[in-house]
């Protein structure tokens, strides 16, 4: 074997210098990977908590993966989840749309992304004001007496929900994506009393991605249009 001393220019202390420079990168490589599994333990261990309906033991565990596990692979999909239990559980939206902002800045390509994009439309949805006849959030006309369908007015929520619902199909084109914008798109319009608008997209969404669950929920929005509309005539 050659000595780090028989070699020209190469001094033991430098050669004591690389081989000290390998073993952090080892070390390195080690603590990462023991991370990334500490960081999937807590994310199932939130999961669990949370089909067990333990809210506040499952944010224990998303929050750690954020704040602890920023680089690992599932800190996205923790804040997604955190964002959700605010908006779906907490009923607390501004809250979920400060979460969703921070995921979307900090992951902008992660596997979370999408449905950030899903859920702050929906966050937006929730504040689109509803027709005094939406009883079961079916609209059967508008504020001002319009019939359903047509000549609705906009409003800045709805725009920005049905933008966000668009971003998703556009930035990321995989059919559960698809199927669920299309889907959420369909409900914006049918809750802002643009049943004729509702229809297409619901028609859409059977239509193309009929094997997928979103495929059912979108006959229903489409039987409930049609039942709106069949009332304004």
């Amino acid at each position: 074997a050659t000595s780090a001393a028989s070699v020209p220019g190469l001094s033991r202390s430098h050669a004591d210098s690389r081989a000290g420079a390998a073993a952090r990168a080892v070390a390195s490589n080690q603590a990462a990977g023991g991370n990334e599994d500490l960081a999937r333990r807590h994310y199932e261990t939130g999961l669990a908590f949370l089909r067990d309906g333990r809210y506040q033991e499952a944010l224990k565990d998303f929050q750690a993966v954020a704040d602890n596990y920023p680089s690992s692979t599932v800190a996205d999909q923790a804040l997604l989840q955190i964002a959700t239990y605010h908006f779906e559980q907490a009923h607390d939206p501004a809250r979920a749309a400060s979460m969703i902002d921070q995921l979307l800045r900090v992951y902008p390509t992660g596997r979370a992304a999408p449905f950030a994009y899903l859920l702050s439309g929906r966050v937006a949805l929730s504040a689109v004001p509803r027709s005094p006849r939406a009883g079961d959030a079916a609209t059967g006309g508008t504020a001002g007496g319009a019939p359903s369908g047509t000549g609705a007015p906009r409003s800045p929520q709805l725009d920005a929900a049905l933008a966000s619902f668009a971003r998703a199909r556009r930035l990321f084109p995989v059919p559960e994506v698809m199927a669920a914008a299309g889907y959420y798109s369909g409900e914006a319009l049918r809750t802002s009393g643009r049943c004729t608008d509702a229809l297409d997209a619901y028609q859409d969404v059977i239509t193309d991605y009929p094997r997928l669950a979103w495929a059912a929920r979108a006959e229903l929005g489409l039987g409930r249009c049609l039942v709106t509309l069949d009332r304004a005539r």
